[in-house]
């Protein structure tokens, strides 16, 4: 006699290569868990897997090569109202983009660097970017170049720094040094004005007017000033925990947070108004947790992402709230981190519609960390001419005019990611409807053989947008735990308006560990949530 189950299709990615049937087959790829509700009480809660938003191509800047920074200030030139324009990092030039997207070359970077963006703060707001040779900045009120000097290297004679990170606290610029544990900073808000008045000094001492009291004083360009005192004093500090490296900083409100390979150190501005002394708050034990990939490293609401290293842990995924570090990355994307050389990776994260995502590629296959769901999925694009999977197309996001904008992992585009839309675009003309694929756990009846005899799927129907053919969805079986898969099976999604269809297959063979693959590529939305099977035990043994 045949059972009817209900199966839940939802859910996020939990895989292993090498025993699936064991450790996982659960694959959600381009698709991510939501809800209807957020959990009020009283109300019906469905939860199902959505749609990632699709790739909308709106300009190019180039073509191959990719986009090295993304960043969009908090105001803009005065003759443009101050509107927020969105600066591009992409073959060693800084492009700004305004909302008609007119595209201006307004600055340069070191070519094949990734780019490190800040804001000044104060009234003369100066956007800041540093490359890992220089610091360079432009006045987004007026336009213009901004000239600073670099601070040189306290432990070595006549070396300037060299800046990966940049951050800004409470209106001081932080800086690390590629290579060095001394991170550097400045008085606050030293960018304010173009010119400011300093103690004149003269073979080390202060020099005073002619009335032996009032301290002489002279005025100074602020970018030659920067990271000087009013004395002509840098301003620097070392990391207390061991002498690691400081090869990454962030700043997350109030607090400094920076990243050795070996060590992770929090760090406040004291209250001392006149000389801003810094003070670590707390810190991981020494070799415990660290830094592995320095461009890893991501901020979403108030939360820090890396792939770390350590004793503790070795590779794998943190994430940094406050002072509180937690490893959230799951055993088979450990693996993946480990079998591969993962220095170079860049992470970078986007927060929409409740959801905050943190995203970093591997080779073909981009590991999206959904912070509400504390669930893992893939994201990836499709090679244009063959069909084939590759690397996630969008790099690097901002928002800027209430939109989602992405740079490009592999040209000049910058795209929207834009959740009504159900392409990918390559170009202004080419593209192809985003593949997305759910494939569930291993299914067993008591790890005995059984027949699959229906297979019904809970999903939206008649969502074709032209009349005529009907959607279809694509069904895999795996019959020995994820190993290999059997023939594409198609099904009826519905034609435009055909509401009551229910995605069914029937009489799909004998199994004992089933994992059922469903893939979807129409320039549709497609929503799935539970699954009913039918299924006939058999009682006997494989």
């Amino acid at each position: 006699m045949a059972n009817r189950i209900t199966y839940d299709l939802t859910g996020g990615t939990d895989f292993a290569m090498a025993a699936p049937n064991i450790e996982g087959s659960a694959v959600s790829r381009n698709m991510f868990t939501e809800a209807n509700t957020e959990g009020e009480a009283g109300k019906d809660t469905r939860t199902f897997l959505q749609s990632c938003p699709g790739i909308k191509y709106t300009l190019s800047l180039g073509n191959g090569d990719n986009c090295d920074g993304l960043y969009v200030p908090s105001t803009g030139l005065a003759n443009m109202d101050y509107e927020q324009c969105l600066f591009v990092a992409y073959k060693g030039n800084i492009h700004r983009i305004d909302n008609a997207l007119n595209d201006e070359v307004i600055g340069n970077y070191a070519l094949g660097n990734t780019v490190q963006f800040a804001e000044s703060g104060g009234e003369r707001a100066i956007l800041l970017w540093v490359d890992g040779n220089d610091i360079h900045g432009y006045n987004l009120k007026d336009g213009t170049s901004v000239d600073i000097t670099l601070p040189k290297r306290i432990d070595q004679e006549n070396s300037y720094i060299q800046p990966t990170h940049i951050a800004v606290v409470d209106g001081t610029i932080v800086l690390n040094d590629k290579g060095s544990s001394y991170t550097y900073y400045s008085i606050k808000f030293p960018l304010n004005t173009a010119k400011r008045n300093v103690f004149k000094i003269i073979d080390g001492q202060v020099q005073y007017k002619n009335d032996g009291i009032t301290v002489d004083t002279m005025e100074v360009n602020s970018g030659e000033y920067c990271f000087l005192d009013d004395y002509g004093v840098q301003k620097y500090f070392n990391g207390s925990t061991s002498s690691d490296k400081c090869v990454a900083l962030t700043s997350v409100g109030p607090l400094l947070t920076m990243y050795g390979p070996s060590s992770i150190e929090f760090w406040q501005k004291g209250n001392a108004e006149s000389y801003q002394s810094w003070q670590r708050t707390s810190y991981t034990i020494n070799k415990e947790q660290g830094l592995e990939a320095p461009y890893s490293l991501a901020t979403v609401n108030h939360s820090q992402f890396c792939i770390g290293t350590g004793k503790a842990n070795a590779k794998c995924v943190l994430m940094i709230n406050d002072t509180n570090v937690q490893k959230i990355s799951p055993l088979w994307l450990d693996r993946i981190l480990a079998d591969n050389d993962v220095k170079s990776v860049k992470g970078w994260s986007y927060s929409k519609n409740n959801h905050s995502f943190y995203l970093f590629s591997i080779k073909n296959e981009c590991y999206v960390y959904d912070v509400t769901t504390r669930q893992w999925h893939i994201r990836s694009s499709r090679n244009f001419y063959t069909g084939k999977q590759k690397n996630y197309m969008p790099l690097f996001a901002a928002w800027w005019n209430n939109k989602i904008i992405t740079g490009s992992s592999e040209s000049g585009n910058l795209y929207e990611l834009d959740e009504n839309y159900y392409y990918e675009d390559f170009d202004d003309t080419n593209k192809l409807p985003l593949l997305r694929m759910r494939q569930t756990p291993v299914i067993t009846a008591d790890y005995k053989p059984f027949i699959l005899q229906e297979l019904t799927a809970e999903c939206n129907t008649g969502a074709m947008n032209t009349y005529g053919r009907p959607a279809k969805a694509l069904l895999q079986i795996s019959r020995d735990g994820g190993y290999t898969y059997g023939n594409v099976i198609e099904a009826s999604c519905g034609r435009r308006g055909e509401y009551m269809v229910r995605l069914r297959w029937l009489n799909l063979g004998m199994n004992r560990q089933a994992v059922i693959r469903i893939s979807y590529s129409e320039p549709t939305d497609f929503v799935i949530s539970d699954s009913s099977m039918r299924v006939q035990p058999l009682n006997f043994p494989i």
